[in-house]
């Protein structure tokens, strides 16, 4: 693109952009799970969709999953994401339904770093945070975003 600047002390000032193909973006799906942090178990799904966009070394993502019927144990864990995060540094929104915590709490979470799994916890008005039981139900939507490793 040309700019005529008069100030300038040459005719025209040149502006390039490029596309670093170092930091490409990519687009696509995953399948989301709901795992229990003692033992995995298995579900019985309604809905498993995720998508996810990477730019550079930024995923975000956009998950929906419902599920009836659960035989894991421990706290709730969300798996299947389709590349590793490089901390707990990240960011989500959530609409959730039908999982229990504690009375005057709300939802929590972070992808866990190093790892394809997102944990759902809940923090108390005075900032504890504390995990969430895996529920035998639930519909949970998230849309957040983490750094690669």
């Amino acid at each position: 693109r040309s700019i005529y600047d008069e100030r300038a002390t040459v005719d025209k000032i040149y502006e390039v952009s490029r596309v670093d193909a170092s930091y490409p973006t990519f687009q696509g799906t995953f399948t989301p799970t709901i795992v229990g942090s003692t033992s995995a178990g298995t579900a019985s799904y309604a809905i498993q969709n995720g998508l996810y966009q990477i730019s550079g070394k930024v995923l975000t993502y956009t998950l929906r999953v419902q599920w009836s019927g659960h035989t894991g144990t421990g706290n709730l864990l969300i798996g299947g994401f389709p590349n590793n995060a490089d901390s707990k540094l990240s960011t989500a929104s959530f609409r959730i339904e039908n999982v229990a915590r504690t009375a005057g709490t709300e939802f929590t979470g972070y992808i866990v770093g190093a790892s394809k799994q997102f944990n759902l916890e809940q923090v108390t008005a005075a900032g504890v945070i504390s995990p969430i039981a895996i529920s035998a139900a639930g519909d949970i939507t998230i849309t957040g975003q983490y750094f690669l490793l």
